[in-house]
């Protein structure tokens, strides 16, 4: 509940008539099940924004869904999808299958795989530490875009965070980190054309002041310390996770075109080059947010 708060609000599950929270239907064929929740009146929500109010109200819906469940009991809440941010895992599976090489793929991303390995180091950053005091497990949604919050149409503000269907143990940075890496790039996750590809300061600045106003008193110093980095660490790690589809033959992430999901990986391949050139500003514009 989102005790307190008149103007902010939480999904609220309706219970099925046998006090269920999934109703199933059965047609013979297939099992369908289907979830109802509470109507949230006067929302609005984007695909994608701009706006540095918007994208201010994403970071604040965001942070403030974290800090309400500050108390939490973890315990209570299963891995939706097992290591889903584990990057150094991702990064070891990315290795064994350049070696396998089961579509004969490899030759042809040299220059990716080789600015993957370049930057190796990094990815057991939030791994490492992950469960001990300085990075401590938190309830984390896993997919922090602008489209999954609600907005009230009159005022701006932000109304609620919706599509919690992966929400499970993990660390802030990765729910902060993956805003950035989605939220700050000036073309679309699959755009071709590189040169289109930045990385937008004012929306990072906007997303920062939005998220820190609701966390900032609760991130440990080293949460704190990270949270510039982690939006390089996340955009590895979904170029990773690309690049990685892309070897095994499209198998997992839906495409549309040949190609696609080697598209994807340079595109944010890419966002890290523009993201790096940026750190230093990135770290002060925390630094001065908190």
């Amino acid at each position: 509940k989102n005790d307190g708060d008149t103007e902010h609000k939480v999904l609220e599950v309706v219970r099925t008539k046998n006090n269920g929270l999934l109703c199933c239907i059965n047609d013979n064929r297939e099992r369908d099940y289907y979830r109802i929740y509470d109507f949230i009146d006067n929302a609005v929500s984007y695909d994608c924004s701009t706006d540095l109010d918007i994208v201010f109200n994403t970071g604040a819906a965001f942070g403030n869904f974290q800090k309400l469940l500050i108390n939490f009991h973890i315990s209570s809440l299963t891995d939706t999808i097992p290591y889903f941010h584990h990057t150094d895992m991702r990064y070891r599976a990315l290795i064994n299958d350049i070696k396998i090489d089961s579509q004969g793929r490899v030759e042809e991303v040299a220059p990716e795989i080789v600015f993957l390995l370049m930057r190796e180091d990094l990815y057991p950053t939030i791994t490492n530490l992950l469960g001990k005091s300085e990075i401590p497990y938190r309830v984390t949604h896993n997919d922090t875009k602008v489209n999954n919050v609600l907005m009230n149409k009159d005022t701006g503000d932000y109304l609620a965070v919706i599509d919690l269907d992966t929400v499970m143990p993990g660390s802030a940075l990765y729910d902060f980190g993956d805003s950035i890496r989605s939220g700050t790039n000036t073309a679309a996750e699959d755009e071709v054309n590189l040169d289109k590809i930045c990385f937008d300061m004012e929306l990072f600045e906007a997303y920062v002041n939005g998220y820190l106003c609701e966390m900032r008193d609760y991130l440990t110093d080293t949460e704190k310390r990270l949270l510039a980095d982690s939006a390089i660490l996340m955009t590895l790690e979904c170029g990773m996770r690309f690049l990685t589809d892309y070897l095994n033959g499209d198998i997992y992430f839906s495409t549309k075109r040949i190609n696609h999901n080697l598209d994807r990986a340079r595109n944010q391949i890419k966002l890290v080059c523009e993201m790096e050139k940026n750190i230093e500003k990135m770290r002060r514009i925390v630094i001065s947010a908190l």
